[in-house]
């Protein structure tokens, strides 16, 4: 945020620069802000890269193994005890999202999904609450005000996209709620609690 802070400050109009971080470093510290901007940015993208990559294949895993995905992504493989399926789908489609869209529409993308995760993780403190089900020791104070305020937010933000910029993510619900479906017919899913 910080970031957003000074970029903003720093160059009045940053839309109109191709990198605003790294121009606002280099009115800040000349040219040597410019490198030091461009190698931060490196740096943080790759190891979000890494942490994703290491992170989402094993949430397929543990959706195949649980029938919320078909069984073939809980494979693990016999050598080296890594989810391969699950890797090779994710690296399949994540190849596929980068190269069909330029960096503009899968950053747009990656804050669509953003705003909808935040929106229904807000939803399900709501519905964990009324259940009885909220995790011992944690309380978020005023979160009947709280939760519905975040829920609002990222609705109006999702709202102020388009349609030609929100449809990959409603062909993402459809193709997931296709998959679930399709696990729940194979009886692949365990009875609910």
């Amino acid at each position: 945020m910080l970031v957003q802070i000074t970029v903003v400050g720093v160059l009045p109009h940053a839309a109109g620069f191709n990198a605003p971080v790294a121009a606002a470093y280099g009115v800040l510290f000349g040219p040597s802000g410019v490198v030091l901007a461009s190698v931060a940015a490196m740096l943080s993208t790759y190891g979000w890269m890494v942490g994703s990559v290491l992170n989402t294949p094993r949430i397929l895993y543990s959706m195949g193994e649980r029938g919320e995905l078909p069984a073939v992504l809980a494979r693990v493989h016999p050598r080296f005890r890594t989810p391969h399926v699950a890797i090779v789908v994710y690296a399949a489609a994540g190849f596929g999202v980068a190269a069909y869209g330029s960096f503009a529409a899968n950053a747009t993308l990656g804050a669509i999904v953003r705003l909808v995760t935040y929106g229904l993780v807000a939803g399900s403190l709501l519905v964990f609450r009324r259940r009885g089900l909220a995790p011992p020791g944690f309380h978020l104070p005023m979160a009947g005000i709280i939760a519905p305020a975040a829920i609002a937010f990222c609705v109006w933000l999702l709202s102020t996209r388009t349609f030609t910029q929100a449809w990959i993510l409603l062909a993402m619900i459809a193709a997931g709620a296709a998959l679930w479906w399709a696990s729940a017919r194979r009886g692949q899913r365990p009875a609910r609690v």
